[in-house]
C-alpha cells in the first residue's frame, strides 16, 4: 500500500505542474508513468470528496447517458479551475460551461486554464439582495459571504482575514438568461456558496433550465435521514429529483426522469 501512495503522490504532482503550465488534458490522466503497477487501478479526482467521480457515475451510468456525450455545467461558487474543482474532470473530458466565482484574484487562472468555458467574475445571491460583504482568508476555501459568527470561528482556528470588500449581487436566473446558450440545458449544475444554497435554489428556475445533477453543499449532521430533511434536499425532491448520495458535504441529486437523454436532444 506505501507504494501505491508514493506512486499517486508523484503522479498528483506531475499532473498539477504539467496541468498549470498549459498541457493538453487528455494526457494527464494515465497512471502509465508511475512506478507501481498497481497505480493503474487508481482514478484521479479533483475534487475535495471526490464528487467528479461519483457525478460521472450517475451521469454516464445510471441515467445511461452515452459515453461519447459532452455535457454542459454550471459552477456556481466555482472557487478554482483546478484545485477542489467539481467539473475540472469534464472539462478534461472535453465537457465545457460557465464557472461563477466572485474572487477577483481567481479569475485571471479560470481564463488561462479553461478557455472553453464562460468564466464570470460575480457573485450570485437572492433576488432583491444588492450586494454582500466578501471576506478572504490565507486558506481560500475559506472564502465567501459569511456571517460574523463564522468568520470568528475560523479566526479562532487560527485563520488570517486578508480582505473584505462589498461585492454586487446577480441572480442565477438572469446570469443564464445572458450567457447559457439558448438550446442548451443544463447537464451539471455544483452550487457551494457558503449556505445562501438554498435562497439561490428556490429562486431558481428549475422547470426552465433542469439539470440532470446537482450537486450542492449541505451541513447538517452525520445521518443521511438528518441530511433529506434539510431545505435545500426538500426542495430538490420536491421538485422531482432522486436523492442519490450523500459525502461529507456534498449532497448529489438526479433527475431519473432524464434516464438517455442528454440535454441538446441527442442520443
Amino acid at each position: 500500500m506505501r507504494l501505491v501512495d508514493q506512486a499517486m503522490t508523484v503522479l498528483r504532482r506531475t499532473i498539477s505542474k504539467r496541468t498549470e503550465a498549459g498541457e493538453p488534458a487528455a494526457r494527464l490522466s494515465s497512471c502509465e508513468e508511475s512506478p507501481d503497477p498497481e497505480a493503474q487501478h487508481a482514478r484521479l479526482t479533483y475534487s475535495i470528496e471526490a464528487e467528479d467521480l461519483l457525478v460521472d457515475r450517475i451521469y454516464y451510468d445510471l441515467l445511461g447517458i452515452p459515453r461519447g456525450y459532452r455535457g454542459f455545467y454550471v459552477d456556481v461558487g466555482a472557487f478554482d479551475p483546478v484545485r477542489a474543482s467539481n467539473t475540472f474532470r469534464l472539462y478534461q473530458s472535453g465537457w465545457r460551461g460557465i464557472n461563477i466565482e466572485a474572487n477577483p484574484a481567481a479569475i485571471e487562472r479560470f481564463v488561462a486554464l479553461r478557455p472553453r468555458d464562460i468564466n464570470l467574475n460575480v457573485a450570485v445571491g437572492p433576488e432583491g439582495t444588492k450586494d454582500g460583504i466578501y471576506v478572504t482568508f490565507d486558506e481560500p476555501l475559506l472564502n465567501g459571504f459569511l456571517a460574523a459568527d463564522i468568520i470568528d470561528h475560523h479566526r479562532r482556528s487560527g485563520r488570517v482575514v486578508l480582505s473584505q470588500q462589498i461585492v454586487p449581487f446577480r441572480t442565477l436566473n438572469s446570469l443564464l438568461a445572458e450567457h447559457a446558450p439558448a438550446s442548451s440545458g443544463i447537464d451539471f449544475l455544483n452550487i457551494d456558496v457558503e449556505l445562501m444554497e438554498h435562497a439561490i435554489l428556490s429562486e431558481f428556475a428549475l422547470s426552465r433550465w433542469r439539470p440532470k445533477v446537482v450537486a450542492v453543499e449541505i451541513h447538517g449532521g452525520p445521518a443521511v435521514t438528518e441530511i433529506a430533511k434539510d431545505p435545500v434536499a426538500k426542495l430538490l425532491c420536491d421538485s422531482g429529483y432522486t436523492f442519490v448520495t450523500r459525502l461529507w458535504h456534498t449532497s448529489i441529486f438526479a433527475d431519473v426522469s432524464a434516464r438517455g437523454r442528454p440535454s441538446d436532444g441527442s442520443r
